[in-house]
């Protein structure tokens, strides 16, 4: 079977797959999803075991840092909360953020915290700084 393809990008979100014009090419494409899908998430499970993070939930500022290289306190906004506010921030944005499967935590990190009290909540911008989210203090998100 001759497949008439080559891989141009491979990231770890997608990979993007030139098509060439070969009758094969969605099976190639299935073949190649499959196994990136597989590493990618067996290298995402590995890291919290590495960590020793059971049940592949994250609790706290450490185990975001340990799992994603991600420090909390880098996002913009946080050094102006108070400190019972950060403290409720990490372990909302650690509830979050297990509300997802593995692979899709990563797109959903904070680049930017906004406190609104008068209404208990965070306002929390993603990293594509395009999103954001409302992390109501009682746990609930929108």
């Amino acid at each position: 079977m001759y497949i008439d393809e080559k891989i141009i990008e491979q990231d770890i979100n997608s990979i993007k797959v030139e098509l060439l014009g070969d009758s094969d090419s969605k099976i190639l494409r299935e073949v190649l999803y499959s196994y990136y899908f597989n590493y990618n998430y067996n290298l995402i499970k590995t890291k919290y075991y590495i960590n020793n993070i059971t049940n592949y939930e994250l609790k706290n500022s450490e185990d975001l840092k340990r799992v994603f290289g991600y420090s909390i306190d880098k996002i913009k906004g946080f050094d102006l909360l108070e400190e019972k506010y950060k403290e409720l921030f990490i372990k909302l944005f650690c509830n979050y953020l297990n509300a997802y499967g593995l692979q899709n935590r990563e797109r959903h990190l904070a680049s930017k915290v906004k406190i609104e009290e008068e209404r208990q909540r965070f306002k929390i911008y993603l990293l594509d700084n395009r999103n954001y989210v409302y992390l109501q203090f009682n746990g609930y998100y929108y």
